[in-house]
């Protein structure tokens, strides 16, 4: 998303922790339990949006080199299948990382546990892998996520991520409600915009890569994985072989 960053954890006085009568504190172990718990399902989120991100490199490369050479120019019934399973596949693919239902493993349900317990993940337990040295980048990174001399999450700010995605995606899953996954007789059909697609998509990866601070203490460059062979060794012979008469 062009221009656009997520808001780290505000500068502003720090605020006295919400008392255990509003809200229910973990034990240490419960606490423990729950982290793992977290990290668990954020591989599994992790990877969904790394094949995303997958998919959306393949699609771009595809349609530049259909961009690029005007032989490939011409209006066939490929083109209009092929951007219709990518716009399905992706947006049956986001529906899943902001599903609500409790039965599942989704962006959205992480956020929202998190927020409810900040607890879990302390400056003591974010910054125990940062050695040494290293020590002091481990609370300079903490404090993406908490006020400063905070030692829980800052709930505001996972509060902001959690309606950034649900924003970003409001469109597509209205799409994905009245056409794919049900059939809506009062409306026309009309695909989500390359823009809303390309927002809810840039989001995930930029959520992505400040989640993987979080968890795995690691800064995340790029998403899309670097493919390590000829992928487009198929666009480079003749699809359509000439018939030879007898």
């Amino acid at each position: 998303m062009k221009g656009y960053t997520l808001p780290v954890s505000s500068h502003r006085p720090i605020k006295k922790p919400a008392s255990s009568s509003s809200r229910t504190l973990l034990s240490a172990r419960a606490c423990a339990n729950k982290f793992k718990q977290w990290k668990r399902q954020f591989k599994i989120i992790k990877n969904q949006i790394t094949e995303l991100a997958f998919r959306r490199f393949i699609y771009r490369e595809v349609t530049k080199l259909i961009q690029k050479n005007p032989r490939l120019q011409v209006r066939s019934a490929f083109y209009d299948w092929m951007h219709s399973v990518y716009v399905t596949d992706m947006t049956m693919s986001i529906r899943r990382l902001v599903d609500w239902n409790k039965r599942t493993i989704s962006f959205i349900r992480l956020m929202e546990d998190i927020r409810r317990h900040p607890e879990v993940i302390s400056r003591r337990r974010f910054t125990y892998p940062y050695k040494n040295f290293m020590k002091q980048y481990g609370h300079r990174d903490y404090e993406r996520f908490a006020k400063p001399g905070q030692d829980i999450l800052d709930r505001s700010l996972i509060a902001i991520h959690r309606r950034t995605i649900v924003r970003s995606q409001k469109k597509i899953r209205h799409f994905l409600n009245n056409h794919i996954a049900h059939s809506n007789k009062y409306r026309r059909r009309q695909f989500p915009t390359r823009a809303e697609l390309e927002m809810c998509l840039d989001t995930l990866e930029i959520l992505v890569k400040e989640y993987a601070l979080l968890f795995e203490q690691v800064a995340l460059l790029h998403v899309a994985p670097v493919i390590q062979y000829d992928w487009m060794a198929p666009f480079r012979v003749a699809w359509l072989q000439e018939k030879t008469t007898q």
